[in-house]
């Protein structure tokens, strides 16, 4: 019964971590696309298609640069993409600022990436 016991903790234990590893070619997300999902932005916003906000692409391409999404997201400027449906991003754009700078960074990084 002892034996059977630890066989099977031994198997918990070696299957959790081959379970917890990425699969060959998997793609893992970054701290950016993690953080972005964890604000709900994935419910408007794809990387590469308008869903109800414009796609990532978009944005990447209309910003340009980190440093100018970045702005945006402390409330340093105002909405450059589809500037007309701001008010529909306040929610999360206050959650956004509420971030710390490093979060903030990283969420940038990964917009700016869809280029």
């Amino acid at each position: 019964m002892m034996m059977r016991i630890i066989f099977l903790f031994v198997g918990m234990v070696v299957g959790g971590i081959f379970l917890s590893q990425p699969v060959m070619g998997e793609k893992t997300a970054s701290p950016g696309e993690k953080i972005f999902t964890e604000l709900g932005c994935v419910e408007c916003h794809h990387p590469e298609v308008k869903i109800n906000g414009p796609a990532l692409k978009t944005i990447a391409a209309t910003y340009g640069d980190i440093k100018r999404l970045l702005a945006y997201f402390k409330g340093d400027t105002g909405p450059i993409v589809e500037p007309e449906r701001a008010r529909t991003m306040m929610p999360r754009r206050r959650k956004i600022k509420k971030l710390s700078e490093d979060r903030q960074q990283a969420l940038a990084e990964y917009i700016i990436s869809s280029r």
